[in-house]
């Protein structure tokens, strides 16, 4: 999948609570066709510190042994302009709306 689609899939999965790593993956593999890998995963939430922030680590038990993972949230601007966007596009859809009953 392409790293610009993961990053949307990620903002979408962080944008109301903390998650692990772990956690964004399932998310991201259980809602697109393809999904991502652990790697591919790791990458983007690593390299876009403007956009992603670590919290912390947590333990994941899903396995027989239980290992680390990171805890990611979103940044406070991050988090504002995702914010924006979501009542700029509500906005649009009353416009269209109002128009198609006149």
């Amino acid at each position: 999948m392409r790293t610009v689609r993961v990053k949307r899939w990620c903002k979408e999965a962080l944008y109301d609570d903390e998650l692990t790593t772990a956690e964004i993956k399932e998310f991201i593999n259980e809602r697109c066709t393809h999904g991502t890998t652990t790697h591919g995963l790791a990458n983007v939430l690593g390299r876009d510190k403007s956009t992603f922030k670590k919290v912390g680590m947590d333990v994941n038990t899903d396995g027989m042994d239980p290992y680390k993972v990171t805890v990611w949230t979103l940044t406070d601007e991050a988090r504002e302009f995702i914010s924006e966007r979501k009542l700029e596009k509500e906005k649009q859809k009353k416009e269209k709306r109002k128009k198609s009953k006149r």
